[in-house]
């Protein structure tokens, strides 16, 4: 009777054993898939961000080319500037503000990253390189890259660079104006425009007079190809739903970089003969 009692008690025994260790084991188990599944949430959030970081550079640049073509090529966009996109210069301050609201609250590297998205939002809401420079096409595709060496790091595929942003402002230190080429001093000067810190720029150097030409000549063919690659990308993050609102250049019927590359094209055309 006793060696039953005992027998029974120890099955009784075993029983809540292999009940307490598969009820830890359970609950371990969807301790472990609920991290995991934060973590997936978390890397699609912080992908999300810089989706939308660059969504809105590439939006804001895009009619940054519009403008520059005006300016240096006469070539106005095919919509009224004027009334359409002020509306326009909202949307993509917001992008800008979401895009950092989801990067400050995922990113485990922010302060890394930070002086890249201040880079770029500079370059493309200001028109300005950290350089005190006007920024140009090569400019924006160099700071844009910037974000997105920055993202892998974020994403841990790659570690990030001991001293980068110290040597980064260095190697960018802006120069004195008397030590800059002609068409640099010109490009520093629009900057100061721009930035309301100068109210005109004159000078009667040679140099600086034909690089004023030559901008006339040489500028329009590189904003028009930078204006087909942003509609390009913009149409791209439409796809993705990161861009929805729509924009003056998506009402037209035709490419709004079709008289931009035409016109640049007819007269390098006239420049070859």
């Amino acid at each position: 009777m006793t060696t039953a009692l005992i027998s029974g008690a120890c099955a009784v025994i075993a029983a809540l054993l292999t009940a307490l260790v598969t009820t830890k084991g359970n609950l371990r188990s969807k301790r472990l898939e609920l991290l995991g599944n934060s973590e997936e949430r978390k890397a699609a959030d912080l992908a999300r961000g810089y989706d939308t970081m660059l969504a809105a550079a590439d939006l804001c640049w895009h009619y940054n080319c519009h403008s520059s073509l005006r300016y240096y090529g006469g070539i106005n966009p095919p919509f009224d500037w004027e009334e359409e996109f002020t509306g326009l210069q909202n949307h993509i301050v917001s992008l800008y503000s979401r895009a950092i609201d989801l990067l400050k609250a995922n990113s485990l590297h922010y302060e890394t990253v930070a002086p890249s998205l201040d880079n770029l939002m500079q370059m493309t809401l200001h028109k300005q390189t950290v350089s005190l420079m006007e920024a140009m096409p090569r400019d924006y595709e160099e700071a844009r890259q910037l974000v997105i060496e920055m993202s892998r790091i974020d994403a841990r595929l790659n570690k990030p660079t001991k001293n980068f942003w110290k040597k980064f402002f260095r190697r960018n230190k802006p120069a004195p104006m008397e030590d800059l080429a002609a068409e640099d001093r010109l490009r520093r000067a629009y900057a100061l425009l721009k930035r309301k810190d100068i109210d005109g720029f004159m000078s009667q150097e040679d140099d600086v007079v034909i690089a004023f030409i030559q901008g006339f000549q040489k500028n329009p063919p590189i904003f028009a190809a930078s204006l087909a690659q942003t509609s390009a990308r913009i149409d791209h993050w439409r796809q993705l739903g990161i861009i929805s609102q729509k924009t003056p250049c998506d009402n037209l019927g035709f490419p709004c970089y079709q008289e931009a590359q035409e016109k640049t094209s007819e007269r390098h055309g006239d420049e070859c003969d």
